[in-house]
């Protein structure tokens, strides 16, 4: 599948974030106009003032080379700033930064638990990361069952529906040809029990593919 991309743009309704929230809005319209060098200043206003939806989308953007320079070291530090705070998104771009060796060395346990800080809050792209890697066996002990667990738990994610096609879905039902019932049964009893931690402090999100992400 190709992986999909977060730019977070996070906003509690009714909040009053005062210049990081202007600040952030100039970077969220700027961005869909398409002004990525524009969007990257405004989202870096926003940081400095220490507004996580702001850190977690700059990391992005330094981490893709969007509006300017591709600075990994600065999307690395940008989102552990966010993650910490337990910004799922920021958590769940981390993932991505360790298993590919973006910034960092490649470590596929490290981008396992990166993926799990976030899918544990309800984000539907780490839940689905997270379930890949459980069928490969990558940074996790290979585990059919855990793997349609989350590809189950991330299909059903309606904020996931909301910007992608339910790769989840597919995968979970490719990978259900090679299960028995039973561990099929399991698996979804595993999911049904599932609940969110408390939610990320990045409420909501928007998606633009990575062209650059490869395919599986």
């Amino acid at each position: 599948m190709e992986k999909y991309i977060i730019l977070i743009f996070g906003l509690l309704a009714g909040s009053a974030y005062g210049s990081q929230e202007e600040a952030f809005r100039a970077g969220q319209d700027a961005f869909f106009q398409g002004n990525h060098v524009v969007a990257r200043e405004r989202f870096e206003e926003a940081a400095q003032l220490g507004f996580v939806p702001a850190q977690s989308a700059l990391c992005n953007m330094y981490r893709l080379g969007q509006g300017g320079s591709q600075i990994f070291g600065r999307a690395l530090n940008l989102c552990l700033e966010a993650a910490n705070k337990d910004d799922a998104p920021a958590q769940w771009i981390l993932g991505i930064m360790h298993e590919r060796g973006q910034g960092v060395p490649m470590d596929f346990s490290r981008a396992a638990f990166w993926y799990r800080r976030a899918a544990e809050q309800g984000d539907g792209f780490a839940q689905h990361d997270l379930a890949r890697l459980y069928e490969l066996g990558r940074g996790v002990g290979e585990d059919p069952i855990e793997a349609y667990k989350w590809y189950n738990v991330s299909a059903a994610n309606n904020r996931l529906l909301r910007v992608m096609p339910s790769a989840s879905a597919h995968n979970r039902d490719r990978l259900a040809q090679r299960m028995t019932p039973e561990q099929i049964a399991t698996a979804q009893a595993r999911a049904s029990a599932w609940r969110p931690n408390a939610p990320a402090v990045s409420q909501d999100a928007f998606a633009l593919p990575d062209p650059t992400a490869p395919r599986r």
